[in-house]
Formats: structure tokens, sequence, C-alpha cells
């Protein structure tokens, strides 16, 4: 079911992705508001946040002029890559090891 904050369009591709693939992307966060001119999401028709129970990261759904539609899943047990602070120490994570 819609949450009154969710863009009908994005809770109909949550909602598929639930069934079809079993993922469940959270529960949608208040609608943060679009940036109207300038910037890199300026030309975004509709962002959408979400957050599932324990997981820190959220997700999201972008929607684009041409119609087509992101979705950026982090899921709760990913696993740790590297260091992000060593890369903003200028370490590569390759170089590293």
């Amino acid at each position: 079911m819609p949450s009154p904050s969710e863009y009908p369009y994005f809770a109909a591709a949550r909602v598929d992705l639930l069934f079809k693939q079993n993922l469940d992307i959270g529960k949608p966060i208040p609608m943060i508001p679009l940036l109207v001119v300038g910037g890199p999401f300026s030309n975004l028709l509709g962002l959408q946040t979400y957050l599932e129970s324990d997981n820190v990261i959220s997700n999201s759904i972008e929607r684009h002029p041409d119609g087509s539609i992101y979705i950026a899943y982090t899921p709760r047990t990913s696993p740790y890559w590297y260091d992000r602070l060593s890369m903003a120490r200028g370490i590569s994570p390759i170089m590293a090891k």
C-alpha cells in the first residue's frame, strides 16, 4: 500500500521489486524538495528516498524526463569494500595491500 508521502509511480516500482525479485527497499522517507534550478538533480521528475528498518544507508528511486527510473539499493548486509577515509587521504585500497 502506498504511503501518502510516496509518488504512486515509485510505489508501483517498489511493489514490483518486492514481488518479482523479493527485494524490499524499505519504507518511504518523507519527500525532500527537488531543486528547481541548477544542480545535478534539477532535471528529475521525482526523487524518493527509502529506509529499511535497521539499515543506516538509505535507498532511493529517481525518475528522469525520458521516463526511465533508477533505483539505488544498498543491502543491509553489503560487504565492507574499502576504508573510505583512506581514499580521502589519497591511499588506494589496492596499493595499501
